[in-house]
């Protein structure tokens, strides 16, 4: 099991009529489980403070790899 954390400072332009950039914090929360070495599940949190709309993001994943020999 494994916890994943991002945090991330952008500067973006908040409003278009102003040509300064303002700061904003992006933070990614994570956790992966691993069934074997190929195949895990991963879940995803995102949160965003720079957008008012679709601050946050749920994401989860089942991946599988195959290995090429």
């Amino acid at each position: 099991l494994y916890f994943i954390y991002t945090g991330q400072v952008e500067a973006w332009p908040m409003n278009l009529h102003f040509q300064e950039p303002n700061l904003a914090l992006r933070h990614r929360f994570g956790l992966e489980y691993r069934f074997n070495p190929s195949l895990l599940l991963q879940m995803e949190y995102d949160l965003n403070n720079a957008y008012q709309y679709q601050r946050e993001d749920k994401k989860i994943w089942i991946r599988h790899s195959f290995p090429i020999k």
